[in-house]
């Protein structure tokens, strides 16, 4: 987890405070890191704010070339043809900056919440 996504979950802004569940994320054995870091070998998390202070996104190395699940909510017209932030964010600017970055470094960005993921 971003360190900056858990600073803002301690005390998130009311607007978004239902995004979050302390008590829950507490529960968990978390990582915390700031910034980009490779996991694994060809994976890497990708911090990506802009939805929120913290959102990430995870850069994959496969055959296709670099894939990347996008972690700002969007869908597949938040890319194409030019880059729309997504409807829920905590900042408008770093949303469309950490967009415009994925559409650079991957060669396909799977929208995390494209309906034919449901």
């Amino acid at each position: 987890m971003q360190k900056e996504e858990l600073e803002f979950a301690k005390k998130p802004h009311p607007a978004v405070h239902a995004w979050y569940n302390l008590k829950a994320i507490e529960k968990q054995e978390i990582e915390l890191i700031d910034g980009d870091k490779e996991i694994f070998p060809g994976i890497t998390l990708l911090k990506t704010p802009g939805h929120s202070p913290g959102s990430q996104s995870v850069l994959i190395d496969t055959v296709r070339g670099k894939e990347v699940i996008e972690g700002l909510c969007c869908i597949e017209e938040n890319f194409e043809p030019r880059i729309i932030p997504p409807a829920y964010h905590t900042d408008l600017l770093e949303a469309y900056d950490s967009l415009a970055r994925l559409k650079k470094i991957a060669d396909h960005v799977i929208p995390m919440h494209e309906t034919v993921f449901f």
